[in-house]
């Protein structure tokens, strides 16, 4: 297994994603994307390989003009500092926590998150920054876990009911990984369920503390999910699945991600389009795969270079079996009642189901022609 613990300077950044409206790199968009601590880090290897010139920071071959070192690069070292600190401190919070749900018999399955920065960034909480943790437990356990973290203080939020908060934690709490059961058309993206996760997890300490992290397979899987449902909108979560990927699966074990590539166009298309922009995969990978769909190899050739809100539901669309996507595509415009209830409060459209519906149908009608433009341009 690859080490994750020195981030080297290799990726090809989608550099217009992290420039500023002039053209020049953008400490801001570098924050948006999640990619700051990583930035930072590259550049100091830069720095220490005199890359610096007249100004200029060489990253990736790629000659990045105006990066203001008094400005930019010391608001990329404050991001990536606050997300060490703040690693340390949840981790430190977490261990107590899992004390706590392991002597009433929880042993929950932790997600992305504090997961994803111990494993593949070799626990170094700066270069991998995370709002919350995502937990997950069997729907059985549910009761047992709400009656824990209410014990603990912790306070249920008022729109999102499935989150709880305390002292600057907040914990997402899913009776499934990423909500799939939200959709029943997600059945078949992935393959497995909960019961499979938990069986094929593995064991995860935390100090004291014991919990469960997915198999490399089920992660990898997850974190392409998980990507696609947010429309490819943060590049961090791209350098995730190609460091999952690193990590993970050697020469030795390539075969058995073929194996599940095989069986789910999902993952397929991820794939696909991380070796179009990343290449982490060796050019024979997909020789004996399935090809995609012309439109399929279109999208990701699109994602390579920018990303369009709609993207996700496309490309959900397009892996999906021919007889579901009707029932997707309905239940775009009209979602389960607890998501209409957050899109509503969010968007300010109110209670009234006609007005929702309206709403939901003018704003699809407007991102399918936004989304139109964008993959005819590409």
């Amino acid at each position: 297994m690859k080490s994750a613990l020195h981030p080297t300077p290799k990726y090809r950044w989608n550099w217009e994603a992290l420039r500023d409206k002039d053209g020049k790199l953008s400490a801001e968009r570098c924050i948006e994307q999640g990619v700051a601590g990583l930035i930072y880090s590259e550049s100091q290897v830069a720095s220490r390989g005199s890359q610096v010139m007249n100004g200029r920071l060489a990253l990736n071959d790629a000659l990045i003009s105006n990066l203001d070192i008094a400005v930019e690069i010391s608001r990329l070292r404050e991001n990536y500092l606050q997300g060490f600190a703040i690693h340390k401190r949840c981790m430190a919070k977490l261990e107590g926590i899992l004390l706590v749900m392991n002597r009433r018999g929880l042993k929950p399955l932790l997600l992305r998150g504090p997961a994803v920065v111990e494993q593949l960034y070799g626990g170094d909480g700066g270069l991998r920054r995370y709002s919350d943790v995502d937990l997950c437990v069997f729907p059985k356990e549910h009761p047992v876990l709400e009656k824990c973290l209410a014990d603990l203080s912790f306070k249920r939020d008022r729109l999102y009911p499935q989150i709880w908060k305390l002292d600057g934690l907040a914990l997402d709490c899913h009776q499934d990984p990423m909500n799939l059961s939200r959709n029943p058309c997600f059945d078949a993206l992935f393959p497995g369920n909960i019961s499979q996760i938990f069986n094929r997890a593995r064991p995860f300490r935390i100090g004291s503390g014991e919990s469960l992290v997915s198999d490399e397979l089920d992660e990898l899987s997850l974190l392409a999910i998980h990507l696609v449902k947010h429309s490819f909108s943060q590049q961090i979560w791209e350098i995730d699945l190609v460091r999952c990927i690193e990590c993970n699966f050697c020469d030795s074990q390539i075969e058995l991600l073929r194996r599940a590539a095989e069986e789910s166009r999902l993952l397929r298309f991820v794939l696909y389009f991380l070796c179009l922009k990343y290449h982490c995969l060796p050019e024979k990978f997909f020789d004996s795969l399935p090809s995609l769909p012309r439109l399929c190899r279109r999208l990701a050739a699109c994602l390579t270079r920018s990303a369009e809100p709609g993207s996700g539901p496309l490309t959900i669309l397009l892996c999906l079996p021919a007889k579901l996507r009707w029932c997707y595509a309905k239940s775009i415009l009209w979602p389960n009642a607890e998501v209409r209830n957050q899109i509503a409060t969010d968007f300010n459209v109110g209670d009234r189901e006609g007005r929702f519906f309206i709403f939901r149908l003018a704003d699809a009608a407007k991102r399918a022609a936004k989304l139109t433009m964008w993959f005819l341009r590409g």
